[in-house]
């Protein structure tokens, strides 16, 4: 048994790395940051994948501005360009809405919130009031991250439906507003059906997003329900920190072919 889901893992792999790889002969139009745990780590287990220091946040923002990308809401994502950046966050941590939603609030970058309706309140995540204000607030975006956070590909068709359309209720419900984009839970091939994105669009979500590791594409951004999105944690974040000090924007000789060069396709 543990044979076969050592196999159905790879081959899963190996399918989404062919997807990256025939999206690459695209023109990347925008990035689309995700990240999770920010300062303290809460989850220590997932600390070194999805966890980020707050300095390190914070020079990476400023790093991005002198370089002269522009950060947008992901209600603009029609807009975008090969300059664009988007920010998403998921399930959603508080250091999220105490650390990170302080520095984008002082900066004015635009954001998203990807709600895991069944973390709210519990140990190191949001609490509702939080939440509430951060509905209020004109740079945040609030999305869908489903009840649980389970695999959907793994639950039958009625258990995922209730995670998507009964998440999006409950959601709106706790804010009073709609909600109109959706993160899938790990969102990976191997995570997410076919199934499981008719759900999600016949939920009338705007947009929804995957964890698929590469930059936007036009022909990505055109099917609207697997956007894909960069995964920052401390390391990648480091990396891409690096090529944007290296960027001739830092020396203010910035030109479009300049930014093709630094655009982080892969980390």
């Amino acid at each position: 048994m543990w044979l076969w889901v050592k196999i159905k893992n790879k081959i899963w792999y190996l399918t989404e790395q062919f997807v990256i790889y025939r999206k690459k002969r695209e023109e990347p139009i925008g990035d689309v940051w995700m990240l999770h745990q920010i300062g303290e780590a809460v989850d220590f287990e997932l600390k070194k994948e999805y966890w980020i220091s707050a300095d390190t946040f914070l020079e990476l923002l400023v790093l991005a501005i002198e370089s002269k990308r522009q950060f947008r809401s992901i209600e603009e994502l029609e807009k975008t360009d090969s300059n664009s950046v988007f920010i998403t966050f998921d399930d959603i941590y508080e250091g999220v809405y105490n650390i990170a939603y302080p520095i984008l609030k002082k900066y004015n970058i635009p954001f998203a919130v990807f709600v895991t309706v069944g973390y709210i309140d519990q140990p190191g995540y949001i609490k509702k009031k939080q939440l509430k204000n951060l509905s209020e607030e004109s740079l945040c975006t609030i999305g869908g991250h489903t009840i649980s956070h389970h695999k959907l590909r793994e639950l039958k068709k009625k258990d995922a439906k209730k995670e998507i359309i009964d998440g999006k209720e409950k959601l709106q419900q706790l804010i009073g507003k709609q909600i109109n984009f959706f993160a899938y839970p790990y969102g990976n091939i191997a995570a997410v059906s076919k199934r499981d994105v008719g759900i999600v669009q016949k939920a009338k979500f705007q947009y929804a997003f995957s964890t698929i590791q590469t930059s936007l594409r036009r022909t990505m951004l055109k099917q609207k329900f697997f956007i894909p999105r960069l995964n920052l944690n401390e390391e990648r974040a480091k990396v891409l920190m690096s090529k944007l000090k290296n960027n001739k924007a830092l020396k203010n000789k910035f030109s479009k072919e300049s930014d093709k060069n630094y655009v982080v396709k892969r980390f």
